[in-house]
């Protein structure tokens, strides 16, 4: 299945410059530009049919629908979906674009704009939906250029923060939503997670002496992890030197750990003979092993955040239904390399969330959110904590 955009059809507004929120028909000139744009939509289909079409409720949005539906000889029915309303901005009436969107948006947010992340919200509801339907040929959406970046979004499962930068498509054109991140993009974040393996290969040792027992925060969130657990068997993800691994295989659970570090997995293996060892990637967990837990505990935020979403889909797969989830992760905005001055470690990548960031990224991914909180550290940063199960 394919999603495919197509921006509505020029009102007379169109190069005012000015917003306005009245539901304008499309001009002569937009009807010729939706035509034009169900044209290069069957160009780009390839013989694949469409089997649904989804529509702002604007009047410009549903005429441009109406002319795809003639061009392309559509038989079923248009669905208007008030997800893929543009964004209100009513409150903004008259004002020039240029000038209100060169403001802060807290401050066009207390002015009564909507916020970029409720329109953010609903695009990834929709979209959700849609890839869930999983229907049997391309969807198209008809919208407006505030909803293209969101939706965009939506479709790669990045937050939007991750640097996502993309050019408005033309009104002639039908746009196929797909990721668009290049090959290059994708192996900056091999090299950034390598660089982080390769950091904790040098520093195994010295990490695992300076860390020679469980902090009490740590321990009460194992145990409450434990206790949650329906059944024995665990993957600890990201498991260092195995300090963790081998304090829940003492309650009696079967459990496996799994870390990026040829070293840490080497010291895991001997230290913690009960439990089993590996070196993987979280983001490419091995097919086959399924547990009833997994536990991620200050590791998972070595992903840039544009890997993010496939590695947590990797985690709901190496689940059983209804299997648990632990995550903890700092709190901030950051995605990128950072080195530890004070103890002279090397680059590790670090990517820092908000909580709804997360929450929603969990949901994406195919878990039902049970407990979340913060803590503070004795060393500054502020830990994110989540419970969840794979729904």
């Amino acid at each position: 299945m394919r999603i495919f955009f197509v921006l509505h059809g020029d009102t007379a507004a169109a190069g005012s410059g000015k917003l306005t929120s009245e539901d304008q028909p499309i001009t002569s000139d937009g009807g010729s530009q939706a035509t034009r744009a169900a044209h290069d939509l069957v160009s780009k289909l390839q013989n694949e049919g469409i089997v649904r079409i989804l529509t702002s409720p604007r009047l410009r949005a549903q005429q441009t629908a109406a002319i795809l539906v003639r061009e392309l000889k559509f038989e079923n029915k248009v669905e208007i979906d008030p997800r893929l309303a543009e964004r209100d901005c009513s409150a903004f009436d008259g004002q020039l674009v240029k000038a209100v969107f060169a403001r802060p948006e807290t401050e066009l947010v207390n002015e009564g704009m909507e916020s970029m992340d409720s329109l953010i919200a609903r695009s990834r509801s929709l979209i959700t939906d849609v890839q869930a339907a999983n229907a049997p040929g391309a969807v198209v959406v008809v919208s407006h250029s505030s909803n293209y970046l969101p939706l965009m979004l939506a479709v790669e499962h990045i937050p939007r923060n991750a640097g996502l930068e993309l050019e408005l498509p033309n009104r002639t054109q039908a746009v196929e939503l797909k990721p668009q991140r290049s090959d290059q993009g994708q192996a900056a974040n091999d090299q950034n997670v390598g660089a982080t393996g390769h950091t904790y290969d040098k520093i195994a040792a010295e990490y695992i002496a300076s860390n020679p027992e469980l902090r009490p925060v740590v321990k009460g969130t194992l145990d409450k992890f434990a206790s949650m657990l329906k059944g024995q068997t665990v993957l600890n993800v990201g498991c260092a030197g195995g300090l963790e691994s081998g304090y829940l295989a003492g309650k009696g659970l079967e459990v496996s750990g799994c870390d990026i570090s040829e070293e840490f997995v080497k010291s895991a293996r001997q230290a913690y003979p009960g439990c089993t060892f590996f070196v993987a990637d979280m983001r490419r967990l091995p097919d086959g092993q399924v547990y009833d837990g997994l536990w991620c505990n200050a590791a998972f935020l070595h992903i840039p955040k544009s890997d993010a979403f496939g590695t947590l889909k990797g985690f709901a797969k190496a689940l059983k239904p209804g299997g648990l989830l632990y995550v903890s992760v700092m709190r901030g905005d950051f995605d990128g390399l950072r080195t530890n001055q004070v103890m002279h470690w090397g680059n590790r990548h670090f990517s820092d969330y908000e909580p709804e960031e997360l929450q929603d990224l969990l949901q994406q991914a195919g878990f039902s959110p049970l407990d979340s909180g913060s803590k503070d550290t004795d060393w500054g940063p502020v830990f994110l904590h989540f419970f969840a199960t794979k729904t």
